[in-house]
């Protein structure tokens, strides 16, 4: 099994000459050649285990995020590897408190029923359910596997690999028992037939109580309007799954539909769920209605916008008494450099035909998150804002509809957000930082830091 990327070293040149009075034509080129390499899912199935502190982390990162119901623990995804936990009981000192080793998860989703927490986890092609103990009163975390949904995502949408900012693909499929933990490469010099001429693929394919998630969070819970099941949901390029949580450790799946295209994010409000993709906002409702329900969701709406990677966030905001729901979105250009870097505001207070109000460029901005209204983007490299949008719906100038109040720049490039009353949480590329702000002067203070630990 093997892909071939062929580098266009003298490739137009080449081409050009080699092909003059052939009768075929090609010309010399690096070829890379991939392979595979492979763990069985019995493997797989058989390690997760819980240790005290996390380990050193990857160039890979850290990713998605999701908060306890009382706000306190922090689940952090370590990318392909594991979930972190750090404990936010002492703003100023947050610590890691445990990691539960989950091969190949890049999303989490934390949920609280009848007194017992569950954290819900992507391992490769499975759903994994996790109980836990927090310690909340001593020092020992805990974690155990209480049920696995096999196969839930088949394909195993969530894993991507790179190769100078180029997706890695295999020639052939994987076998269903195997997945993909890493490639090997070959190089070398090799006479190209023009009919292989390599195609460049773009990029493609967070009663009881939710914890808070980031922005990017591909997994979303949502309770039914009587209070009586929770949901969960998970998209991946294109897919929505729905799951039913009757017995939470057992989630039940529903069918699953096609949800729309290069889909990123998910956000849940009220009885409607945001999906953000490359490029378009769709807006599904899963209220108990004649013509939708939590396991069957409807479509409402579509908003198309530029093409670029797509975080969104809903909820009421503007001047007291007169609040609209208004999604913000974030688009920024995709690695080849490919789309717009821009903010734009939403008008949702009617789901069936949401209005696009007013953009505003930002510099590659990431995962946003709401708190009444002031908004917080993650932007990078660039660091992260606040925006104060209690304007945005009738606010003169763009610089009062959307009014950057101050900038924050942290150790290592922002990702993701979940505020809160007392602080705010962004989680970089190697640690989290907590920071307070100051809604009258606009101001964001640092309270405390946690770096990942990133290998030398």
């Amino acid at each position: 099994m093997e892909k071939l990327r062929i580098r266009p070293i003298l490739a137009a040149m080449a081409v050009a000459v080699a092909c003059m009075g052939l009768a075929s034509c090609g010309y010399w080129g690096m070829v890379t050649r991939y392979e595979p390499v492979l763990r069985s899912m019995e493997d797989v199935r058989a390690s997760l285990t819980v240790a005290p502190e996390p380990p050193v982390f990857t160039v890979e990162g850290l990713g998605k995020i999701t908060l306890s119901a009382d706000r306190r623990f922090l689940f952090v995804n370590d990318v392909n590897r594991g979930v972190r936990v750090a404990d936010l009981a002492v703003p100023a000192v947050p610590e890691w408190v445990g990691y539960i080793d989950v091969p190949g998860t890049v999303d989490l989703a934390y949920l609280e029923l009848g007194g017992t927490e569950y954290l819900y986890v992507d391992s490769f092609v499975d759903l994994v359910i996790l109980e836990l103990d927090l310690p909340r009163t001593d020092a020992t975390f805990g974690a155990v596997e209480v049920g696995r949904v096999l196969d839930a995502f088949p394909g195993d949408p969530y894993q991507w690999f790179w190769d100078d900012d180029s997706p890695v693909w295999f020639a052939e499929a994987i076998p269903a028992d195997q997945v993909v933990v890493g490639y090997t490469t070959r190089t070398s010099l090799e006479w190209i037939e023009t009919s292989f001429l390599p195609v460049y693929a773009m990029d493609g394919a967070g009663s009881g109580t939710a914890g808070a998630s980031g922005s990017m969070a591909r997994f979303a819970l949502h309770e039914d309007a009587d209070h009586a099941l929770w949901y969960l949901y998970a998209v991946d390029s294109y897919e929505l799954r729905t799951f039913s949580l009757a017995d939470p450790s057992t989630p039940n799946e529903e069918p699953s539909m096609n949800a729309g295209w290069s889909i990123e994010t998910i956000f849940p409000y009220r009885d409607l769920l945001f999906l953000g993709s490359t490029s378009a906002l769709y807006i599904y409702d899963v209220s108990n209605s004649p013509d939708s329900s939590p396991k069957s969701p409807v479509k409402r709406a579509t908003l198309n916008h530029f093409a670029g990677r797509d975080p969104v966030v809903v909820g009421p905001v503007g001047t007291s008494g007169s609040e609209l729901d208004t999604a913000f979105v974030t688009i920024s250009e995709d690695r080849w450099g490919w789309g717009d870097n821009v903010l734009i505001a939403v008008d949702v207070s009617d789901p069936t035909a949401p209005l696009d109000i007013v953009r505003r460029n930002m510099y590659g901005p990431r995962g946003l998150g709401l708190l009444g209204n002031t908004l917080f983007v993650c932007e990078g490299d660039h660091g992260f804002v606040a925006v104060d949008v209690t304007h945005v719906r009738d606010g003169a100038t763009l610089d009062e509809r959307l009014a950057v109040k101050q900038y924050a720049r942290p150790a290592s490039e922002t990702y993701d957000v979940i505020p809160g009353d007392a602080y705010q949480i962004v989680v970089g590329t190697d640690g989290i930082t907590l920071y307070d702000y100051d809604e009258g002067t606009g101001a964001l203070t640092t309270i405390g830091e946690l770096a990942a630990g990133a290998a030398d």
